[in-house]
């Protein structure tokens, strides 16, 4: 799954669009931030706003409302046999006992992360960090090496 974070907003491989700032896309299927009922929409446009189960076009998509009134997604495309989470909220996890977990989950706070550890969940992760995707496990091998890096400056200092 590729993704490509366009100002508040990210784009999905399968013709999906995390809308955070309300831009609407006519080619996509719109995923809301949170619950909106005052997003315009016309007859073109496909707009996930409010928790509950949609298709289209052999997409399947399960938004489920967290805190605050964010939604998170689970989306299934049965077309290409895949499927991934977006995860604005860990909490929602907790109660997910009969969905398929998916194959990869994004997220964009490390909260979550912690809560698929707590719950045992497997798949590809990947914190979704301002301008670009990081995968979580590459971020704690960086930070890793900043602090080995550190301890060497130290050393060199103590000769």
């Amino acid at each position: 799954m590729e993704i490509k974070k366009i100002g508040e907003n990210i784009e999905f491989t399968l013709k999906l669009f995390f809308c955070k700032d309300g831009e609407i896309k006519k080619w996509a299927i719109n995923l809301m931030s949170e619950i909106s009922s005052n997003v315009p929409t016309d007859k073109d446009e496909f707009i996930v706003q409010y928790p509950g189960e949609y298709e289209k076009d052999g997409i399947y998509i399960l938004a489920i409302e967290g805190n605050a009134q964010k939604l998170s997604y689970f989306v299934f495309d049965y077309n290409e046999n895949t499927s991934f989470a977006f995860l604005q909220d860990g909490e929602i996890l907790e109660n997910l006992e009969t969905i398929k977990h998916p194959e990869e989950w994004f997220f964009q706070d490390e909260n979550v992360e912690s809560q698929l550890d707590k719950l045992w969940f497997e798949g590809e992760r990947k914190l979704i960090w301002k301008d670009h995707e990081v995968d979580s496990s590459e971020e704690e091998i960086s930070e890793d090496n900043s602090e080995n890096e550190s301890d060497d400056q130290e050393d060199k200092k103590e000769d």
